[in-house]
Parts: structure tokens; sequence; C-alpha cells
């Protein structure tokens, strides 16, 4: 028995089909993709018509770079000692600038430097901020004597030619105590000189919001002394018998200087406002980047006399939607014969485009505010300095997309690189040439295909339907006609 419209219900079939697999396909093409959905590769795109490197294709999504002549690093250095040479080091580096903190993302995840071939140079970026570190120096305990009023002394012996130390760290039984402590140096283990008295401190807060004292470092200018001698006194009121120590360890602790960036803010005019319920200034303060870090707003007056409370607030560019947050309050002051003329304001690190500066006036007259700059902590990128590496390099950003590269060699560079990197200039900025922006979804850039699909597959749904049902019917009345024959 033959189905009637069983033609039709295939072609319709094969119709809904096409279009449900074409659309995986139209994606592919307008997103610049192979049908198979692998991605271009270098040898896959032309090369542009301005004579671009066709070795730099395959950062087409980052749409900004600096060029980087290695050239000017001759005898430039980064915040070098006088006692560095740094024509000798290992590091190439340089600072990123205000126009890298408007276009790359807040995180700085999208930097990628490349070199005139196209290949990933590796990198380290850290922020210039102080730091701190601690080295232990090995020391052997070479006498103890039990002193008057229950005081111990203990010898130790840093062994010939020690390195610099500048602090001991003295650990004791016993609580609740404020014990006195001498550190003295010798050169031969006969004549000693004093190089600190502090006290050692131990002592529980009885307010939870409150951290417990304790104070077991005993800090003085460094030395290279061979002996050091500690004397510890018993404290009068705690302390029963002579003081227990259990360990003494020496360290040489040193700073590790930062490096940091100036910007100059540009001021717009003053607006009357009201601040803490009285009269106030308020300044709006256009900084040099979209996203310009910084942890220090330095402000100059032209007023000779005053003593006023401010407000920092801080906010992205003024086409965002972006509201002011507060960020640093406090109060400025210049008496009379008071020379400084420029104040500062330290704020927890921020990014932002705008700062606002709210200064409460009272009854006073407004200050006349002339100049305003912020300061942070340097950028740096930092690589490895090799024959090698084929020059101009070229740094990209502006990808939001691209993920961070996590180099081993951030997490291994040394805090304190001797000699100090050579330094690096960006050039100016530019816009990648090959720059291809990454595609918005199929539904995003034709909403209308997806209910034009969806409509036309109803519609087939809806015809196979009436066919079926018609052919069932038919088959229905055929059958009835077959019987009424068959009973007469």
């Amino acid at each position: 028995m033959r189905i009637v419209g069983m033609p039709r219900i295939l072609m319709l079939s094969v119709v809904t089909l096409a279009l449900a697999v074409s659309l995986p396909s139209l994606a592919a093409q307008d997103a610049g993709l192979p049908e198979n959905g692998a991605a271009k590769t270098t040898a896959d795109v032309a090369a542009p018509a301005d004579g671009t490197d066709p070795s730099h294709q395959s950062h087409q999504r980052w749409n900004y770079f600096h060029t980087i002549p290695l050239q000017e690093a001759a005898g430039t250095v980064g915040a070098a000692a006088p006692e560095d040479s740094a024509a000798d080091s290992a590091w190439w580096d340089f600072i990123l600038t205000p126009a890298v903190f408007s276009d790359a993302r807040t995180d700085l995840g999208d930097l990628r430097l490349v070199d005139a071939t196209g290949q990933d140079v590796h990198y380290a970026l850290r922020v210039r901020t102080p730091e701190y570190r601690d080295e232990k120096i090995a020391a052997a305990q070479f006498n103890e004597v039990l002193g008057a009023n229950g005081s111990r002394e203990w010898s130790y012996d840093l062994g010939a030619n020690p390195p610099e130390h500048n602090q001991l760290e003295v650990e004791t039984t016993g609580d609740e105590f404020r014990r006195r402590a001498v550190v003295e140096g010798s050169d031969d283990g006969q004549n000693w000189l004093k190089l600190t008295e502090r006290q050692l401190l131990h002592f529980h807060s009885t307010d939870a919001r409150q951290k417990d004292l304790h104070e077991r470092h005993l800090r003085y200018s460094p030395s290279r002394y061979r002996y050091l001698r500690l004397k510890v006194d018993r404290d009068p009121l705690v302390d029963k018998d002579p003081v227990e120590v259990t360990a003494v360890h020496v360290h040489r602790r040193i700073e590790v200087a930062g490096e940091t960036t100036t910007q100059t803010a540009r001021i717009d005019r003053r607006e009357p406002t009201r601040a803490w319920n009285a009269p106030a200034s308020s300044w709006i303060l256009h900084l040099p980047g979209i996203q310009q870090p910084f942890t220090k707003l330095r402000v100059e007056f032209g007023d000779t006399d005053f003593a006023r409370n401010y407000q920092i607030e801080v906010a992205g560019p003024a086409t965002s939607s972006d509201s002011f947050r507060v960020l640093a309050s406090g109060e400025w002051q210049r008496r009379p014969g008071d020379l400084r003329t420029e104040f500062e304001a330290e704020v927890p690190a921020s990014t932002a485009a705008r700062v606002r500066l709210t200064i409460v006036d009272h009854s006073n007259a407004p200050l006349e505010l002339r100049a305003a700059s912020i300061e942070a902590p340097a950028r740096q990128i930092v690589f490895a300095r090799h024959a090698e590496l084929a020059g101009p390099l070229r740094l990209y950003y502006g990808n939001p997309k691209a993920e961070a590269p996590h180099y081993d060699l951030e997490r291994n560079l040394p805090a304190d690189l001797r000699p100090v990197p050579l330094r690096l200039s960006l050039g100016p900025q530019a816009v990648n040439p090959v720059y291809e922006p990454e595609p918005l979804p199929l539904s995003e850039r034709l909403p209308w295909l997806i209910y034009v699909v969806l409509a036309a597959a109803s519609v087939a749904v809806a015809v196979i339907l009436f066919d079926i049902g018609r052919s069932s019917i038919a088959r229905y009345d055929a059958l009835e006609v077959s019987a009424g024959q068959t009973s007469s």
C-alpha cells in the first residue's frame, strides 16, 4: 500500500536538516574560520597591503602595540645604583606608560612581548614596591655566663669573614614580661662595642580588636663583627629565676628599593559643593590613563595659612556609568612661616580615570589649587638579554579575551637584580594594522536568523503533521469503503 505525500515529507525533512547543518558553517565562515572549525594559522593569512611583517599576523586580536628598539638601551639603566655595572646586566627592562593602562586589561594579562620574527619573548611583570628580604646567618654559641641580678649572657661566633648582619631574633620562655636586652659586637672577642639596647616584650591584649604585643627582634646598624654578645636582664616584676633563651638567630634584613612613577593630572575648574554638612570645594582631576594606578596624590596650593579636611574619591572615565567611591580622607595644614607648598595623601592602591578632591571650607575662602599629580610603584617588564633576540620588539595589548601568560620567569626572577637591567624605551602607541576584532556570536550579529530557522522548522513540522494526518484519514476512509464492499 502506497503512503500518500511521502515524497513531500522527505523533501521537507531534507530542507529542515539542511538549515540545521548550515548554521555552524555560516557561523564559522562569518568568524573567519574554516568550515571544520579550526583557527587560521599564520600561513593562512595573506601579508597585509601596508607591508606589515607577516610574522605578526598571529597577534591580530591585539588592538595596539608599542615598538621597542633594542639599540636605545645603550648607556641607559633603570634605577641603577652608582656601583652597578649595567652594561654587564643579563636583563633588559622598560616601564609601562599611561597608554598601556588606558587600553590594556586592568590586570595587564593581555600583554605580549614579541620579537621581530613574531616569536613571543618571555617576560616578568613586576610592581616596583619596596620589599624587605630576610636572610638567616649561621652562628655558633660558644659561651654562656650567669650575671648579677639573674641576668644572662650568650656569645656567638659568625665565622671568618662574616656577611653583613643587622638583627638578632631572640626566643625566650615566659609571658607578660618586659626584659632589657643589650647586643654587643667584637672583632676579636675581647673588645666589645654596644650595637643596640632594646626591650624584649610579650604581652597579651585584653581587647579582642587589638593584636598581642610581641617584640623579639633586636635591630642595629649593619655590621660585620665576627662575634656577637647578647645580655638579657630579668623582669623584676615577673621573673624569679634567670631568663631562659631557647634560640637566637642572626639575620640580615635588607630593603630592596622600589621605583615610582609620577604623572601630572589635569584639573577641572573648582565647583562649590557641600561636604560634612558644610560649604566645600570640589575639583575633578583627570588622570593620563583610563585605568591609571596610583597610591599617592600630591597637590600644590597657593595659600599660606590653612587647616582643611579633605576627601578623595575615584571613578572611571566620564563616558562610563562608574560612580565615584570614597578612597581616603584626612587633613592638610599649613601654618604661617611654613615654606612647603606641596601636600600629599597616601591612598590604598587603586586604578582610576578620574579623582574627585573635595576640601571642606566652612566659612573660609576656597583654597587655590595650582597643581596635582599622582604617584605609583612603576610597572616594570623584565626579560632576558641575549644577542640572539631579534629587534625591534613589539609590546602588544588590547585583547580582553587573552589568557594571562604566567611565564615561569615571573616566579623565578630574583627580587633584587644585580647588575640592574638596561632600560629600554617604549615608542609611541600604534594601532595594529592587521587587527581583527573578536567576532560577535552569530546570534548577536544576526538575531533574526534564529527566528527564521525556527519558523521554517515549525512550518516544515506542521506540513509533515498535516500530510501524515491527511494520509491517515485517507487510509481510514479506504478501509471503511473496502469493509462495506466486503459485507455487501
